[in-house]
């Protein structure tokens, strides 16, 4: 752990040219202190829109470029969420100047996850969740954004239908008040109510929007395609 800690260090002082000496190592710190973080949820339940090809195939590119613009030093986390009793598949990496146990230059920790999100479909087969507790995901999503950060952004893959018994929103989407905040964090999400009725369809955006503004979400972005 000491020795990664160590080649995380330097891959950012070689990025940023700086001098090995004392202040410079401090300088290091206040990167990584105030790096924000680029969460990226994938709704794995049966009904989610991440369980269409052609659909994670169109969504990949603009998930990827929305990480091409992130800053040296974030942390790039991706999680499966959905059902609240199963462990849930995360993966980090950092943007970092080159190659190390944390991460890499941006081009191959994007090249990365556009992998991963276009082959999820096929991975998800046979194992997707019998729930959507997104709530419960972006509850958790909370803990990882860095309040020092104003850059922070989560994207959310998921028709946002949450099925759990916070609520039902195949019937009558009512969400509760967050009790998480999402302090300097920009929401978007792609799929929302894709599926549905469109009454439906619009009661599950506006709560949505309600939900996540109110936990201090700036901006949120909800779409039912790209």
């Amino acid at each position: 752990m000491k020795a990664a800690r160590n080649l995380l260090s330097a891959s950012l002082m070689s990025l940023f040219l700086v001098q090995a000496q004392p202040a410079n190592a401090a300088s290091t710190a206040d990167i990584l202190a105030n790096a924000p973080t680029l969460q990226i949820l994938i709704d794995s339940s049966s009904s989610s829109p991440a369980t269409s090809q052609a659909f994670m195939d169109n969504v990949a590119p603009l998930v990827v470029e929305k990480l091409k613009t992130m800053p040296m030093a974030t942390q790039v986390i991706v999680t499966a969420v959905g059902d609240s009793v199963r462990v849930p598949e995360m993966k980090r990496t950092r943007i970092l100047a080159r190659n190390a146990p944390d991460g890499g230059p941006v081009e191959d920790v994007a090249r990365k996850v556009g992998a991963y999100l276009r082959n999820f479909p096929k991975a998800l087969v046979g194992n997707e969740h019998g729930s959507s507790h997104l709530i419960g995901g972006i509850f958790d999503a909370a803990k990882n954004v860095n309040p020092k950060s104003q850059a922070n952004q989560i994207v959310i893959i998921s028709d946002l239908v949450e099925y759990s018994d916070v609520t039902d929103c195949t019937k009558k989407c009512v969400l509760p008040k967050p009790n998480f905040q999402l302090p300097g964090t920009e929401v978007t999400a792609y799929g929302v109510g894709l599926g549905l009725p469109s009454g439906l369809e619009m009661r599950v955006n506006n709560e949505w929007q309600r939900y996540l503004t109110a936990a201090g979400a700036k901006p949120v972005v909800l779409r039912r395609t790209f």
